[in-house]
C-alpha cells in the first residue's frame, strides 16, 4: 500500500459521517495546479503541480496562507501531504501547520524557527504571534535551545499572543515518530480538532501520534472563531538545508462528534485501499 494518502472524495464522505456539520470540505487541493486562493511570503512558490516551501538554499523561510479565515473555532479536520527532500548536509528543518490570527503576511525566522517563531539566535526574526502551531521537525537544534533531543519530532507549539517560539518550554504536546519525515517519500497528516481534544495523525491515520487536551481559545484570540491557517518552513545554512514541499491540502471546519476521530481513521484507510 502507497504511503501516499489520497484526500479523495470518498474519504471526505466517510470522515465527515462523524461530523455534526458541514458535509463538504470548505476548501480541497489535490494538487496545486491552481494557487487561487493563497497567499505566498518568503521563499514559498507554486513549483509545478506542488508547493516548495523553501528550496535547499539557506537561511530562508516561506509561508502559505488560505486567503479566507476559517472558522477554527467549534472544530475542525485538515488533511495534507508533504515531502522532504534534495537534502543538503543533515538537512534543516521542517514544516509546520499553522493556525495564526496575526494576517496574511505573517513569517517568522529562519533555521529551527520554522518560519512560524522567534529564532532565539536571532531575535530581530521575529515569529508569529496569536498562534499554534503544529511543526514536524527535522533537526535538532538542542544546541540553541532545549529542542526535545531528536532531529525528527513532531510538537504543538504556542507562546499565547507573543510570538511563538520554537523550544520545549513552549510545546503543548509532543511525540517522536517512527518514520523518518526527511526520507523522501510522501507523508501524509491529518490534524482532528474539538474543543478540548487536539489529534495529529502521521501517515498511520488510525492511531494518532498526538492526543491532547488543548483548547484553542486558551491560547489564541480569535475573530467570532476566525483564524487563518497555513503552513510555514524555513532552512538553516546552506550547508544543512532541503526542500520542503506540500503536495496537498483540504479543510473541513466541523464540530467532531463522539467517536469522530475513529470514523476519520477508517474513512482515510478505505480512501486509499481504493487506490491500491
Amino acid at each position: 500500500m502507497s504511503k501516499t494518502f489520497v484526500s479523495s472524495r470518498l474519504g471526505i464522505a466517510i470522515a465527515v459521517a462523524g461530523l455534526s456539520s458541514p458535509a463538504l470540505a470548505q476548501f480541497n487541493y489535490p494538487d496545486f495546479s491552481s494557487v487561487a486562493g493563497l497567499t505566498f511570503n518568503g521563499v514559498a512558490a507554486q513549483t509545478g503541480n506542488t508547493i516548495s516551501l523553501t528550496p535547499p538554499t539557506g537561511p530562508v523561510a516561506g509561508s502559505m496562507w488560505h486567503n479566507v479565515p476559517q472558522n477554527v473555532g467549534p472544530g475542525f479536520v485538515s488533511n495534507f501531504t508533504f515531502r522532504i527532500r534534495d537534502i543538503q548536509g543533515l538537512g534543516a528543518d521542517g514544516i509546520a501547520f499553522v493556525i495564526q490570527n496575526e494576517n496574511l503576511s505573517a513569517l517568522g525566522g529562519t533555521g529551527g524557527a520554522m518560519g512560524y517563531a522567534t529564532n532565539p539566535n536571532f531575535p530581530a526574526q521575529i515569529g508569529i504571534g496569536n498562534s499554534v502551531a503544529i511543526e514536524f521537525d527535522t533537526f535538532n537544534n538542542g544546541g540553541s535551545w532545549p529542542d526535545f533531543g531528536s532531529d525528527n519530532h513532531v510538537s504543538i507549539q504556542t507562546n499565547g499572543l507573543s510570538a511563538n517560539l520554537p523550544g520545549q518550554a513552549n510545546s503543548l504536546a509532543s511525540a517522536i515518530p517512527s518514520v523518518n519525515m526527511s526520507d523522501g517519500n510522501i507523508h501524509s497528516v491529518r490534524i482532528v480538532y474539538t474543543p478540548g481534544l487536539m489529534q495529529v495523525f502521521l501517515d498511520n491515520l488510525v492511531t494518532p501520534i498526538i492526543n491532547a487536551p488543548i483548547t484553542l481559545t486558551n491560547h489564541m484570540v480569535l475573530s467570532s472563531g476566525n483564524a487563518y491557517v497555513g503552513f510555514t518552513s524555513a532552512t538553516g545554512q546552506e550547508w544543512h538545508s532541503e526542500r520542503h514541499e506540500i503536495l496537498s491540502w483540504d479543510f473541513t471546519p466541523a464540530i467532531p462528534a463522539p467517536g469522530a476521530a475513529s470514523l476519520l481513521a477508517i474513512g482515510g484507510l478505505a480512501a486509499m485501499r481504493r487506490r491500491r
